[in-house]
């Protein structure tokens, strides 16, 4: 079993509002991902948005931020010569104080409970020395 999974096609971006146009922002990102979905660019897996409750450093500034994950390589290429796409994406940043920050991933790694099964030696071995040191009984066999 590999726990470490290809996931270059995960996507974040990450946008700064005001207090006052956060749900303008949002309402944005949902229609979105509603049409691109629809359209076949998106992937099935949730689109996640995320949004602080409190200022950005301090700032009266809303963080939100959006994780998705794309059908392919090829949906995403057409996704960013489409006219609907760039249109969608201008209507989110158009809310935004700063141009959002796109950022793409390679891996998702999870599997961070001690029940998650481990196959090799070493990964066992961490496992149970990480149980140790954070005080947990439950034996890793």
């Amino acid at each position: 079993m590999n726990i470490y999974r290809n996931e270059s096609l995960i996507q974040m971006e990450t946008y700064e509002t005001d207090p006052t146009r956060a749900d303008d922002l949002i309402g944005h990102l949902r229609t979105k991902w509603a049409r691109l979905r629809e359209l076949g660019f998106a992937g099935d897996y949730p689109v996640e948005i995320l949004r602080s409750s409190n200022g950005v450093n301090g700032e009266h500034k809303v963080k939100v931020v959006e994780v998705f994950k794309w059908r392919s390589q090829q949906a995403q290429m057409n996704a960013r010569t489409s006219s609907e796409y760039q249109e969608l994406s201008q209507r989110a940043s158009s809310v935004a104080s700063a141009p959002g920050l796109r950022e793409s991933y390679t891996e998702a790694i999870r599997g961070f409970n001690t029940n998650f099964p481990v196959e090799s030696s070493y990964s066992k071995e961490s496992a149970r020395a990480c149980s140790r040191s954070m005080g947990w009984s439950r034996t890793i066999r």
